[in-house]
């Protein structure tokens, strides 16, 4: 958490894939109560997913975020204020709860999402391009460096970042990502690269 303590969150088994849990991510112990009572506790937690591994994650909000092995979330315990935001390492899908009041932002080190109720993917990694696909309704896209060129995606639509800062859009095979979503790997038009360093991340092992 923001002090830099270990959190017990409550978890529970991932019935399609035992090996990796779910966790609640709005709830979690509270010290100055007895064990057994789990209590809303707003406070900043940075979860942390193992490469081999992956974990879907269900926010205070009702917000569903599957993140993809070797990511990172930063998130509230609770959400307060007038907006939601998370910050993400890696790559995550996200399910997102409608709330008009308050707008749902996933903040990276290149970009802002915006949306109030969506599905989509981010995929943020430091030796890539960043990229953002739209599943279902709609997203306002940032990037960081030219914040005036915002970009509204449609669904099948993906908009990623270059070198220079400026986003592009183009139309995107969705199914790679509600793929993985749900524990599968689908490669189209992928270099064998590409396709051994995914299988490496989601397995833990290095491919020659």
């Amino acid at each position: 958490d923001s002090n830099g303590s270990a959190v017990p969150l409550k978890m529970y088994v991932n019935n399609q894939s035992p090996a990796d849990p779910i966790v609640i991510a709005g709830e979690y112990k509270n010290t100055q109560k007895p064990a057994t009572v789990f209590s809303t506790v707003t406070d900043t937690v940075s979860l942390i997913i193992p490469k081999g591994h992956s974990c879907r994650v269900d926010l205070a909000d009702g917000t569903k975020v599957f993140l993809h092995p070797g990511s990172r979330l930063n998130y509230p315990s609770a959400f307060g204020g007038s907006s939601r935001k998370v910050v993400l390492e890696g790559e995550a899908y996200f399910i997102v709860a409608k709330d008009a009041k308050r707008p749902f932002i996933v903040s990276t080190s290149r970009s802002q999402t915006i949306v109030t109720g969506t599905e989509f993917n981010v995929k943020s990694y430091n030796e890539t391009k960043e990229s953002v696909t739209l599943i279902n309704g709609k997203v306002k896209f940032i990037s960081n460096q030219s914040q005036q060129n915002a970009v509204e995606l449609m669904p099948g639509q993906e908009a990623s970042i270059s070198n220079s800062g400026m986003p592009t859009v183009c139309e995107a095979d969705t199914m790679q990502y509600t793929a993985w979503r749900d524990g599968y790997h689908y490669f189209d038009e992928a270099t064998v690269a590409d396709i051994l360093r995914q299988i490496g991340t989601s397995y833990n092992v290095s491919i020659e």
